[in-house]
């Protein structure tokens, strides 16, 4: 994917964005750019150069809040999706899409997957106090997560990501090879994720989690860090991100501030981009 077709890809996510954050901000709801967007926002003032998805969070309530609501007040062009409202959406976090552009890339077992422009949206959500607890708590919810990939492996895991940890690639190679878990309800399974996570109020613990994210639990939190938040610059937005985002960035990337190499990048391996109101590109 050139340059100029990267731009235009952000700039429908940047619009996708300011929507959401428009909803966000009429409503009460507390957002924080996350991931790569949030790295972006601190190192870039913007997209990472060579990054093409969004990524927000919103503490629990809100972002059930956001799913109920946003159905309502996106405008027509934008479509909320999530396996509550979709029987045929079968990923962990919510997505606002743009249904007029096209993206069709090779990141998974189909030679050609075709999914409209999107930006993520995950909830932040609580967890035990008590280390103990925890431990526990977060290993029933990565069993039953990796049951929830092997049952809809060939269509949501990502084959090309290159930040992959020696146990992934494993277990990944066992799903590939094995077909394992293929006949699993995914969507029972993700209610009962839904549920693990609910389990613990955001509102009164300590230490909070982006559980859905592809760094899993270490995005696990100090929830002062986030607070209310504080607004950086991203392209010609102020948006919010943690108040320690420093500590986030560096709990989560380590030297974040210096870019990786070029073999470290990770990338959507899109074969091509349709603008369906307007070019084919």
């Amino acid at each position: 994917m050139n340059d100029d077709i990267l731009k235009k890809l952000q700039n429908v996510e940047l619009d996708i964005l300011n929507n959401v954050i428009d909803i966000c901000d009429r409503n009460d709801l507390t957002y924080f750019l996350m991931d790569g967007s949030m790295l972006g926002c601190v190192r870039h003032g913007g997209f990472i150069p060579w990054d093409d998805d969004v990524d927000i969070g919103l503490p629990r309530p809100d972002y059930d809040k956001f799913v109920m609501i946003a159905s309502i007040e996106l405008p027509e062009y934008l479509i909320l999706k999530n396996y509550q409202n979709d029987n045929d959406y079968d990923r962990l976090n919510t997505r606002v899409v743009n249904n007029n552009v096209k993206l069709y890339h090779n990141s998974y077992v189909s030679d050609e997957h075709m999914e409209p422009a999107w930006i993520d949206i995950f909830p932040i959500d609580g967890i035990p106090n008590n280390k103990l607890i925890f431990e526990l708590h977060k290993l029933w919810f990565l069993i039953v997560r990796l049951y929830y990939h092997f049952s809809c492996f060939d269509r949501t895991v990502n084959l090309t990501r290159k930040d992959r940890t020696k146990l992934q690639m494993f277990l990944i190679w066992v799903g590939k090879t094995f077909k394992i878990g293929r006949k699993g309800d995914t969507r029972k399974i993700l209610m009962y994720l839904e549920k693990i996570l609910k389990k613990y109020d955001y509102v009164n613990s300590k230490y909070i989690v982006n559980a859905y994210s592809s760094y899993m639990f270490k995005e696990t939190y100090d929830k002062k860090w986030f607070d209310n938040g504080t607004f950086l610059q991203f392209c010609n937005c102020q948006m919010r991100v943690p108040k320690d985002y420093d500590k986030v960035l560096t709990h989560l990337y380590g030297e974040y501030l210096i870019p990786p190499s070029d073999d470290r990048k990770n990338k959507h391996d899109i074969i091509k981009i349709v603008f369906l109101e307007n070019e084919n590109v």
